[in-house]
C-alpha cells in the first residue's frame, strides 16, 4: 500500500522535472498606425519564435502574425502572415537576425495591405 501511494505521488510529481528554460529572450517593440496598435515580440536568439499582434480600436479580438520561416531570407527580411490565413495583410520586416548583440532601438518594414505597402517603423519598448 506505501509502495503505491509513492508510485502515484512520483507520477504526478515527474512532469514537473520535465520543464525546459528558454533559450532565447524577448523584447517588444510597438507602433501606432491610425487607429491600430502593432507590437512586435521579437525573439532574441530563436527568430521563428517572434510573433507580430495588431490590436484594432473597433475591435475586441487581436490580429496574430507568425513568421512564414524559422530564419531571414538573404537580404535579412522575414515575412509574417496571419495565423489564421484569413485576410491578406502581411508584414515584411527588415534587417531581421537570428540573434542581435545589441536590440537595434527600431525595427522598419512594411505592412502590406490589398498589395499596397505601407511602411512601419517600430520602437524598442523594454
Amino acid at each position: 500500500m506505501p509502495y503505491k501511494a509513492l508510485f502515484i505521488l512520483l507520477l504526478a510529481t515527474l512532469p514537473l522535472f520535465s520543464l525546459a528554460q528558454k533559450a532565447y529572450e524577448t523584447a517588444r517593440y510597438t507602433t501606432r498606425l491610425s487607429n491600430r496598435t502593432i507590437r512586435l515580440t521579437l525573439a532574441n536568439g530563436y527568430i521563428g519564435a517572434s510573433e507580430i499582434v495588431v490590436f484594432n480600436a473597433n475591435k475586441n479580438k487581436p490580429k496574430r502574425y507568425a513568421p512564414e520561416s524559422g530564419a531571414p531570407d538573404a537580404q535579412n527580411q522575414l515575412s509574417f502572415r496571419p495565423i489564421n490565413n484569413k485576410g491578406q495583410e502581411y508584414f515584411i520586416m527588415s534587417n531581421m537576425q537570428e540573434a542581435y548583440g545589441q536590440l537595434p532601438a527600431y525595427i522598419n518594414g512594411k505592412l502590406y495591405k490589398n498589395k499596397q505597402p505601407v511602411t512601419i517603423q517600430l520602437k524598442l519598448v523594454n
